[in-house]
């Protein structure tokens, strides 16, 4: 901790020290043993890949409704334990295979793994389940998307939100890429070249 003291226009600076307690700590333990505890007792790890020669089906996934971990077929898990649930009843009135159920699917698993996210860095324990995992990360490298909820890594969270099959998308707001003007009612950019 540094202090600046100012003495008639000359500033000095004193450094002091300051002993860092914790209440569950005994008081005996220094403050660098003091921080290995707590660190060690609280840990946030990101999933990553399993290095093998061949592709490896272990990622786990939440359920938004009752918070499990499941390995795979998270849809199946919800229709047929949550199939009385509005939105699961929703998509599965939509037709087999269809993108529309298909989108319904990816929402709600990324809402289960937004909420085991949310939960598991509010406590402190666990790990943070992203959309494509990497071999090494730590969990403040990720952010949600804002659509789809989805964890991917800062640097690259913009190129998913161009291209988020749950982003809103309008005709109306499609600006020309040269003048950045909205196109008009006539067809023409430019309403002033008339002939």
């Amino acid at each position: 901790m540094f202090i600046t003291v100012s003495h008639g226009g000359a500033d000095a600076v004193v450094r002091t020290k300051k002993k860092v307690t914790f209440p569950n700590i005994p008081a005996a333990a220094s403050s660098l043993e003091s921080e290995q505890i707590v660190s060690a007792q609280k840990t946030v790890s990101v999933a990553t890949v399993t290095k093998s020669s061949r592709r490896v089906w272990d990622k786990k996934l939440a359920c938004y409704f009752c918070g499990k971990l499941l390995k795979s077929k998270i849809s199946e898990h919800m229709a047929r334990v949550h199939c009385n649930e509005a939105d699961v009843a929703r998509i599965l009135a939509k037709p087999a295979g269809s993108a529309e159920r298909k989108l319904g699917w990816e929402k709600l698993k990324n809402l289960g793994n937004f909420n085991h996210n949310v939960e598991t860095l509010r406590a402190g324990n666990g790990e943070v389940i992203v959309r494509r995992r990497a071999t090494k990360g730590s969990p403040d490298e990720f952010l949600p998307c804002e659509f789809c909820y989805g964890f991917f890594r800062c640097h690259l969270l913009w190129k998913h939100v161009k291209h988020c099959l749950c982003k809103p998308r309008a005709a109306d707001t499609v600006k020309h890429r040269r003048s950045g003007q909205q196109p008009t009612a006539a067809g023409s950019s430019n309403p002033s070249n008339k002939y």
